[in-house]
């Protein structure tokens, strides 16, 4: 196994976006923890760094929906940003991003561990979370555009 097929804990995943996310804004981590607050997560800028740094194993779906409110993001952004690579949910559950992506919005019904989107063999179908992917992008650029939220990039500055 190489170092790209090991997954990356979903907590690791949202962290990293989280802290792309905040800086692009120009948040420092006591700001978006104040914005936790008024979502009405009491976090503390302790509880961001360590979100980022990778220390907090777990969040709820409360904290990841408060944090995607927070920084004006969906949280398909938060849980599989596109170049995300290969991402493990729970011990049971990992896939490749865009096929995690397409599990979360709907797009396929179960993921499994070893193939990711169950009938993954079938083109078809994978040609058609392609194309749920992209209009999902597309609908996330619009609904920024009529927030006023400015776009946004995928790097990997620190």
């Amino acid at each position: 196994m190489t170092q790209d097929d090991v997954p990356t804990p979903l907590a690791q995943v949202v962290g990293r976006a989280v802290k792309d996310a905040r800086k692009r804004a120009s948040l420092s981590q006591e700001g978006l923890a104040d914005r936790m607050w008024k979502a009405g997560i009491g976090w503390s800028r302790n509880q961001v760094a360590n979100l980022e740094s990778g220390r907090m194993a777990r969040l709820d779906l409360r904290e990841v929906l408060a944090l995607a409110a927070a920084l004006g993001l969906s949280p398909l952004e938060l849980i599989a940003p596109a170049g995300a690579g290969r991402i493990r949910v729970t011990e049971g559950i990992e896939g490749e991003a865009p096929d995690v992506r397409a599990w979360v919005a709907g797009a396929v019904a179960t993921m499994t561990k070893s193939r990711g989107p169950e009938g993954r063999r079938g083109g078809g179908r994978m040609r058609r979370v392609a194309e749920l992917n992209a209009i999902i992008e597309q609908a996330t650029a619009e609904q920024r555009a009529l927030l006023g939220v400015p776009e946004v990039e995928h790097g990997d500055d620190q």
